[in-house]
């Protein structure tokens, strides 16, 4: 099967009952049976679907569910709860819902006839709908059976037409599906992320995804440079540094055109940093115009970066994978996406501790040993600026 939206959407009408039950909890194939009151091979038969997937890790004893599974997961029992509530308010006269029993079976029902329901949203002759869709007559004559009895089509004078409702349920059966492909999309960056933090779905509706080229060691993002140099204040929370790349741009920022860098980090990354980096933390402190704030706490297993730029707001949530290599990155290309990492942002802020003069104390000690750095970066910039590749080997040995 290909892994295509469309066919995800029909696997979680079909089994979505088995995978929320997967989603509330780890479990394992024998409770799921008794739980969800169908036989063992329909058991094993969802599960190795999920597996095909990606939706699911399982051993012989545990199964549990992949961040990709709790997302879909969630937009597809949404897009059931609001078609339940749909069927409990309709008006007496109306076809009975009762037909498809629960908003899951009317979700179920459409995911399968999607194609006849729009189809028909211009009355069609049961002759046309034969001749124009790819099913068999009986094929077609359960379908319209089965969606006239759930008030879902009506026959009229011009043929069988979607009803009102029937049109509602297809406008968010899209909405649906587009926000399952928009996770789809994504599901190979989603398993380096933590299964258990609260993603939104909408996140991943609004963002440009860009990969890292893992043949070019040492490259930033080119979507992530592109934000940071154009940007007036940087703010950001990193839990690895992603290159040595990334600290050269914020400090030509920083001291050359006066942007003000904001960064949470672990307190042993602060360390390494202050190890590493002495002279371009010093330079980025005592910098006249531009300025670096260092603050230390608890960070998320990804990045986070906001950046102000004349345009407005950015941002971007930085992956990584096993080895602290960062694989890709998504930038916000759409409100909801920017205010959730902005709101996570300022929630990590808020617990996190400012940095103390000791530590500054420190930066500058160590410092004072190594010589200037910014002539030998700008040269080192000047030679390739067009991806500011820097002379890494100095950037360390200072």
């Amino acid at each position: 099967m290909k892994h295509t939206a469309t066919n995800l959407v029909r696997l979680l009408g079909q089994r979505n009952n088995v995978l929320s039950r997967v989603i509330e909890g780890p479990t394992d194939a024998s409770t799921l049976t008794q739980t969800v009151s169908v036989s063992r091979s329909t058991i094993d038969r969802a599960l190795s679907a999920f597996k095909e997937w990606g939706l699911i890790v399982s051993d012989s004893d545990r199964i549990e569910p992949t961040l990709f599974a709790r997302l879909v997961g969630k937009v597809y029992t949404d897009f059931e709860t609001e078609v339940g509530a749909v069927g409990r308010n309709l008006p007496p006269d109306s076809p009975s819902w009762s037909a498809v029993g629960t908003g899951a079976d009317a979700v179920k029902l459409v995911t399968t006839r999607i194609d006849l329901l729009e189809y028909a949203e211009t009355a069609r002759t049961k002759r046309t709908l034969v001749t124009e869709l790819p099913y068999a007559r009986s094929t077609v004559d359960r379908a319209v059976r089965e969606l006239e009895q759930a008030g879902l089509i009506q026959r009229t004078a011009a043929g069988y037409a979607t009803t009102d409702v029937g049109q509602w349920i297809t406008a968010r059966y899209h909405v649906a599906h587009e926000a399952i492909a928009d996770v789809l999309a994504v599901r190979d960056l989603l398993r380096y992320l933590p299964t258990d933090e609260m993603f939104p779905p909408a996140l991943f509706g609004g963002i440009d995804i860009e990969r890292a080229e893992r043949t070019v060691p040492y490259h930033l993002l080119k979507g992530l440079r592109e934000h940071l140099v154009a940007a007036e204040r940087i703010r950001a929370v990193l839990p690895t540094l992603p290159t040595p790349q990334f600290l050269s741009v914020c400090h030509r920022q920083v001291i050359q055109r006066g942007t003000t860098f904001e960064l949470i980090t672990t307190p042993a990354l602060a360390d390494t940093l202050t190890d590493e980096f002495p002279r371009l933390l010093a330079e980025m402190t005592d910098a006249t115009t531009g300025s670096i704030t260092t603050s230390t706490g608890t960070t998320p297993p990804f990045g986070l970066i906001l950046s102000t730029t004349d345009a407005g707001l950015g941002g971007s949530v930085l992956v990584y994978d096993d080895h602290q290599s960062v694989i890709g990155a998504f930038h916000a290309d759409s409100d909801a996406a920017l205010t959730w990492i902005k709101d996570y942002y300022e929630h990590l802020h808020e617990q996190a501790t400012k940095i103390t003069p000791e530590w500054l104390d420190a930066i500058t000690t160590e410092a004072s040993n190594r010589p200037p750095l910014s002539t030998t970066l700008d040269h080192a910039r000047r030679e390739d600026e067009s991806s500011d590749r820097c002379s890494y080997d100095f950037i360390y040995r200072n």
